[in-house]
């Protein structure tokens, strides 16, 4: 009868044991089943990082080809302002001289209304050329 007791009680540890094998068993499962699942998310981070890398430098090299062609822009409108000034001067320069000449000086005194309308019209241009 105590050899039977020490049975029942090697019995009773051995099924302890294995609830608490079986309990660490579980535990490890589960911990894969995270690290598993942590694993997955992370991949997916990675994913999302390279895609938006890869549409950040589709967009840096767009944005330097606009500033590329606002610099283009740029200097045409410098050199459009430029050629307008210069012919602004050219054109004051043909007037003054065409005001010299005595037959357009003198029907130009003789017909104010025209030398206002030429004078209205050469301020105008000027304008919108300079404006544009």
């Amino acid at each position: 009868m105590a050899e039977n007791k020490k049975c029942e009680l090697h019995d009773l540890r051995i099924s302890t044991i294995e609830k608490e094998l079986e309990k660490a068993i579980n535990q490890i499962e589960s911990i894969k089943e995270r690290v598993a699942y942590n694993e997955n998310q992370h991949a997916k981070l990675q994913q999302i990082i390279s895609n938006f890398d890869i549409r950040f430098n589709a967009i840096e090299g767009t944005l330097n080809d606009v500033v590329q062609e606002l610099k283009k822009i740029g200097n045409a409108v410098t050199e459009i302002k430029t050629r307008s000034d210069t012919n602004d001067e050219y054109i004051k320069e043909k007037l003054q001289s065409n005001i010299s000449n005595v037959g357009f000086k003198q029907h130009i005194k003789n017909n104010k209304i025209l030398y206002s309308i030429i004078v209205s019209l050469i301020s105008l241009i000027s304008y919108l050329i300079k404006a544009g």
